[in-house]
């Protein structure tokens, strides 16, 4: 059965997209009509040779010379097919590399909610912002609905459609969609026809997702802060254990990683496995004297792999980081968070019970020590140095204790606040999986209750959780609130004031 990897691709870009080809190896090898659609077939006529690195390290056991070293080499083409102002391109072999940063990325997930079976979902890409979890990749049993929990944006979707005879029995989704149909390559016009009238018609149901950023003045804003995030090391890696190129699962382990400038060579002796993380970042923009506000988007990547020929791509496509304003960055691209996942992010925070709302406002002085040995004189035990387990397994700072409640307090405004709920989830992780309860006092207690007791330095006071401006914050609290629940504790949130 045929299979056609097709991208839709952004107007202004199509001339950018045929100058990457052709800088990649591609030649133009047929121009013609297939019906009102103009066709164009590139192809890599003469591939590069790539090293194979295990036949380099074992060629003393395989007793073979270094000029007889073998090489892999990887065809691969690109039909383009445009009409008007739109343009669609079928990715073969590996091209689907070059294509993701030309391409509509929210075609593929667009046209899922127009031709997909909601109650048969075969499998699913997701990233969850907030959590420690930033990918999730699940499967499905034949007949499963489309579900999603808190703080998750659909990257993927393979399913059922609601017609087999148009569409296929089941299609892939992500910035590309992959048909599995019986068609020949001159009808794809009539395809390509029938996906834009389908395009056109209202959506059957909504995915959780986030929507691209078009507006520059904005982009140039956002990175300016990613600028921000990456010389304060606020992002922790650059890259993913399995990345999603249109439809096309790629996994990061057996890659190896160079920085360099636009415009410049990459240096190979600076090629290393693993991953890209951010002390390497900031090695080499001090050796080579960057100025990164100036040139963030001049940083390049150089990836070399066995299994395909070596790639460049831009710095940004390689990072994750997202705003408290419901922005976040994605292969290289600016996303806002849309109003429907914003809604369902407050609805779930809000969920979590306020057991003590104090609305008098505490001395600005007063520091988190203070705060906790006066909770003393109210019953509460204090705990002002770590917390260990049968001197095995010890827990950062609990800070009070009372009547079968952990309380872990932090002062602060809600981008500082994050710290706490981690420290919490370190102690749920422990009790969960290797104590049944805690010893104070020499008597063991078993814990009903996690408390987070969120001292808020702001000068007015809210009515809600959701009402905190840090989409960052939201977001860790739905995961925190769902891990406590599900190692059997019950989440509360203490809040309270302090003058700024």
């Amino acid at each position: 059965m045929p299979r056609y990897n097709i991208y839709k691709i952004q107007p202004e870009k199509i001339s950018s997209l045929r100058k990457k080809l052709e800088s990649v190896g591609l030649v133009l090898k047929t121009e013609k009509m297939i019906g009102d659609y103009r066709a164009e077939f590139y192809f890599s006529d003469e591939p590069d040779s790539v090293e194979i690195w295990w036949v380099k390290l074992y060629k003393d056991l395989i007793d073979i010379e270094d000029e007889n070293l073998p090489k892999n080499q990887f065809y691969f083409g690109v039909l383009i097919m445009s009409k008007a102002k739109n343009y669609y391109a079928i990715s073969l072999g590996k091209s689907h590399f070059y294509l993701r940063d030309f391409c509509d990325s929210d075609f593929g997930l667009n046209l899922a909610e127009r031709i997909v079976d909601q109650n048969n979902l075969r499998m699913k890409t997701s990233r969850l912002f907030g959590g420690r979890k930033n990918k999730n990749i699940t499967t499905y049993q034949d007949g499963s609905p489309i579900e999603y929990d808190s703080g998750e944006s659909f990257q993927y979707v393979k399913a059922k459609t609601i017609d087999k005879k148009m569409w296929g029995n089941v299609v892939s989704f992500g910035a590309s969609v992959l048909f599995q149909i019986d068609l020949k390559p001159t009808k794809l016009n009539v395809f390509l026809d029938a996906i834009e009238k389908k395009m056109s018609e209202p959506s059957l149901f909504a995915l959780p997702k986030v929507d691209e950023v078009k507006d520059e003045k904005l982009i140039q804003n956002l990175d300016e802060k990613l600028v921000e995030a990456i010389l304060s090391h606020s992002i922790e890696t650059l890259t993913d254990e399995v990345s999603v190129y249109g439809v096309d699962f790629v996994f990061s382990d057996n890659n190896q990683y160079a920085f360099y400038m636009k415009g410049n060579k990459p240096r190979e002796k600076e090629l290393n496995y693993g991953d890209l993380n951010i002390h390497r970042l900031i090695e080499f923009i001090k050796e080579n004297k960057i100025d990164l506000k100036r040139d963030i988007n001049n940083i390049k990547v150089r990836i070399t792999n066995e299994q395909s020929r070596p790639r460049s791509e831009p710095l940004k496509n390689t990072l994750d980081f997202v705003d408290d304003e419901g922005h976040c960055l994605m292969n290289g691209r600016w996303y806002r968070f849309n109003q429907s996942y914003i809604t369902y992010l407050q609805n779930e925070v809000d969920k979590i019970n306020i057991a003590i709302h104090d609305y008098e406002f505490l001395p600005k002085d007063l520091d988190e020590a203070k705060f906790n040995r006066d909770k003393e004189s109210e019953g509460f035990l204090c705990f002002d140095k770590d917390f260990t387990f049968k001197k095995k397994y010890r827990i950062e700072k609990m800070d009070l204790y009372k009547d079968g409640t952990l309380y872990f307090v932090k002062m602060g405004t809600p981008q500082k606040l994050g710290y706490v709920i981690d420290q919490s989830l370190n102690t749920v992780r422990i009790l969960q999986n290797h104590e049944d309860y805690i010893e104070i006092n020499g008597e063991k207690v078993r814990p009903k209750n996690i408390c987070l007791w969120l001292i808020l330095e702001r000068k007015n006071t809210i009515q809600k959780i959701s009402e905190l401006k840090s989409l960052i914050l939201l977001m860790k609290l739905v995961e925190w609130r769902k891990t406590v629940i599900s190692a059997d504790f019950n989440p509360i949130i203490n809040i309270g004031y302090k003058q700024v």
